[in-house]
């Protein structure tokens, strides 16, 4: 999560407006009482994400991740360019 994070504020730092999965889990903080969120909530929220986003930048790693994989998937669907490392993203 700690190297997602730094990823992102380094594309943020480049003048864009990154969405940054690492920080879902805040909605955790807040739930209460008998609210839940599944993991499945969490992958429908990033792939609606995904949906409106311009590229997908994979963090070292990304092929461990259920979520980052589907995510992968979707964006090959929707033709959203994928960036494996920050360099394509300076401009």
């Amino acid at each position: 999560m700690r190297e997602g994070m730094r990823l992102a504020t380094k594309v943020f730092l480049l003048g864009y407006s990154p969405f940054v999965p690492w920080f879902d889990f805040h909605f955790q903080l807040m739930l209460r009482g008998n609210e839940k969120l599944t993991v499945d909530d969490y992958y429908r929220y990033s792939l609606d994400w995904l949906e409106v986003s311009d590229a997908m930048l994979l963090v070292p790693n990304f092929n461990t991740s259920k979520g980052a994989l589907l995510e992968i998937k979707r964006a090959d669907e929707l033709k959203i360019p994928i960036f494996y490392d920050i360099s394509g993203l300076i401009r």
